[in-house]
Parts: C-alpha cells; structure tokens; sequence
C-alpha cells in the first residue's frame, strides 16, 4: 500500500517538481508559490527557503513555508502553503493555507490528506486555529475544509466572485 508525506522542497526533488509544475499548463498554479515561469528551479528554491523567515518576505508578505504531498516513490502529488501569521490581506481572503493538486491527481482525495498532514504538524508547533478560503464556485476544495473541521465564518464578493472564510480549530 502507497504511503504519503510532507516535504520541504529541496534540490533532490529538482526533476519530480519541474514535472509537477508542466502538468499545470496554462492553468494558474495553486499555491502561486510554486510557479516557476519565468525562475530557474535554483532561484525559486533559493527565494522559497528565505521566504519560510519573517526578515526576507517583501513587507507586503508573509512568511510561510511551501510542503510537497509526495508518495513513496518521491511523485510530487500536490503543494500546500502553511502561511506562519495573517496579515490584512489574507485576513480578508487567502488564509493561513493554500493548496492544490496536480490535475492529474485530482478528485482522488488527496487534498484532504494533504490538508490533515498540514494540520497535525501545525497543531504540534503550538497553533490553535487557522483561517481558510475558496472560491464559493469550488465545492471539492469546500468539501476538503469542512472535512477537516472548518466551519463557514463568512463570504465576501471580491472582483464579483463569492469567497467562502472558514475557520478551522486545531
């Protein structure tokens, strides 16, 4: 039977996450702190590690760390976002999380692994609660959050979208 984990991305992975990022195409990337266009593997690492501490973020950031959902076998299955603090901005929309699936892999429920791994470490490093949101429109990334607890606080209109703000409690 497949076992899955949570890595941080690192050289060794090079090959299995440029694979990962072409399956994506022309469809936006979640969490966009994965997209390579336009970076070397190298750089993005480089910027994806500094960006894990508070001092590197541009001010208009937060620091977060970027976890890859990989099987046995080091195939990269999807990318999750732990964002370490809210800032206006993510108050508003976006969250502590962010994640997806590589469209190949999806509807299989791997999002929700990947989710509960997040938490469970999350919950180990002393926080409580986290703040998650989707699009309205998006009823399997809905079900992934009510899956794990969440509960609706609230939906905002923003660029005439309905966004759902969960909270989730640890």
């Amino acid at each position: 039977m497949m076992s899955y984990r949570l890595i941080l991305p690192s050289i060794e992975i090079k090959e299995q996450f440029i694979d990962y990022v072409n399956e994506w195409k022309d469809e936006v990337m979640v969490p966009s702190s994965c997209d390579l266009r336009g970076k070397s593997f190298e750089k993005w690492l480089k910027q994806n590690i500094a960006y894990r501490y508070e001092a590197y973020v541009p001010s208009f950031m937060v620091s977060a760390t970027t976890f890859l959902l990989v099987n046995d076998n080091n195939y990269i299955i999807g990318a999750i976002d732990f964002r370490h603090r809210l800032n206006d901005s993510l108050r508003m929309l976006g969250g502590h999380i962010g994640y997806g699936i590589r469209p190949s892999k999806r509807g299989q429920g791997y999002a929700k692994i990947m989710l509960k791994m997040l938490l469970d470490l999350i919950k180990q490093k002393g926080y409580q609660r986290v703040m998650i949101s989707c699009l309205k429109s998006n009823e399997p990334s809905r079900r992934t959050i009510l899956s794990q607890g969440g509960f609706l606080e609230n939906e905002i209109v923003y660029k005439d979208e309905v966004y759902q703000r969960f909270w989730i409690y640890l």
